[in-house]
């Protein structure tokens, strides 16, 4: 897979438990934003496989192709039947790595975070299994198109476009 976009993270962190004046909470997110970051125990950046996964069934919302026989969608079919075996390491230069101010929704207003982002080029691969006759390299390359052209992967990707790719599947 390699990124046609930046891709963005947002894992949960634990946050300050007393309240921070803004100052204090703009100094509390400049040290602490790349905790938001997802890495396995190697210290490698990863996109988790639930996330990988996840984007698969959404992708189901937007694909024109249909499965066989009785089924309207292919949703049952890739929860069920298609396995992502392990996290995607990214590959990517730690100079593309930087913090990405947003705002979100937090009681009555918005409060600033920073989200950290890898602009491009970022790329890495996973692998996936399917337990069913009906899934074949022909429907998961193409729910992998609808993967990396429109849901994307990890956050931001509705609003700001980030997480987009161009996936290529190899059978092996």
């Amino acid at each position: 897979m390699n990124g046609l976009t930046p891709i963005c993270f947002n894992r949960r962190i634990e946050q300050p438990t007393k309240k921070l004046s803004e100052t204090q909470w703009d100094e509390w997110e400049k040290n602490h934003w790349k905790e938001r970051l997802y890495v396995n125990a190697d210290g490698k950046l990863i996109v988790p496989f639930k996330a990988l996964r996840k984007s698969y069934i959404e992708a189901t919302r937007f694909s024109e192709m249909k499965p066989p026989g009785r089924m309207k969608s292919w949703r049952p079919m890739i929860e069920n039947c298609l396995i992502v075996e392990g996290d995607m390491v990214i590959e990517y230069d730690e100079k593309k790595l930087r913090g990405w101010p947003d705002y979100v929704k937090r009681g009555n207003g918005t409060v600033p975070i920073i989200r950290p982002v890898i602009d491009l080029p970022w790329s890495g691969g996973f692998h996936l299994r399917a337990y069913d006759d009906s899934l074949t390299m022909k429907v998961i390359d193409h729910l992998s198109e609808v993967v990396g052209r429109v849901t994307g992967w990890m956050e931001a990707r509705k609003y700001a476009g980030y997480g987009r790719s161009e996936i290529t599947i190899t059978e092996i």
